[in-house]
């Protein structure tokens, strides 16, 4: 339900455009021939993009639940209201755990592909 809700929304469509936009640009960039930044630097700068976009996320859900649960309306109303809003930041703290976990998987391959390297580097030069 609350993901349809999200579909329909055309301020929340533009809203997770415009979020995407920086990651899929610095990831784009990162993987052409011309990006000349390392996986790890395009990791750091992915990490950075999450956390600026889970942070407006939070900024937008609060003021949300603020616009939702105040104002005009029955109290039938603000409660289900107030039950969307709880329904969109449990779907938001979902997907930040699944992308932190992703962060932190990428973070150990990355690790194990850099010591594999330095293995490799020093085993040539020998």
């Amino acid at each position: 339900m609350g993901n349809q809700v999200c579909k329909e929304n055309t301020d929340l469509q533009s809203w997770d455009t415009d979020l995407k936009a920086p990651a899929e640009e610095n990831a784009k960039y990162s993987l052409t021939a011309g990006g000349g930044s390392s996986i790890d630097d395009s990791l750091k700068q992915l990490t950075r993009d999450f956390s600026q976009s889970i942070t407006k996320t939070v900024q937008e859900i609060l003021a949300l639940k603020d616009d939702a649960t105040k104002g005009k309306g029955s109290s039938t109303k603000k409660k289900k209201n107030e039950e969307r809003v709880n329904m969109l930041a449990d779907e938001c703290m979902k997907n930040s755990s699944n992308m932190l976990d992703f962060l932190s998987e990428m973070e150990k391959f990355l690790t194990l592909a850099r010591d594999s390297y330095s293995y490799i580097t020093t085993l040539i030069e020998k």
